[in-house]
């Protein structure tokens, strides 16, 4: 099963015989797994401080690459507002 982790940080990067087997969250919760798709954005000074202090190799490259993940809004406002999803105080317009 693919997860989408909103607001999460990765704390911790797991590293056993040079493969990654998982991550720690900041919330203290673990995942396990040998594939991780880390999209840091641009102000992830932190996540990088920790992959180099992993000794994880970061090479510069001369492009970006990304992946669109898409959900029917409904799912989006009962991520962002919880038991408040729908209520018209909350919506958004123009988005």
């Amino acid at each position: 099963m693919d997860v989408i982790r909103f607001r999460a940080r990765v704390d911790d990067l797991h590293i056993k015989d040079s493969q990654v087997t998982g991550v720690m969250l900041s919330d203290g919760q673990e995942i396990r797994s040998k594939h991780i798709a880390l999209a840091t954005g641009h102000s992830a000074r932190d996540t990088f401080e920790m992959l180099f202090e992993k000794g994880v190799y970061i090479e510069a490259k001369s492009f970006s690459i990304g992946f669109r993940i898409e959900h029917n809004q409904s799912q989006i406002d009962e991520v962002l507002f919880g038991k408040d999803a729908g209520n018209p105080n909350f919506r958004r317009s123009g988005l």
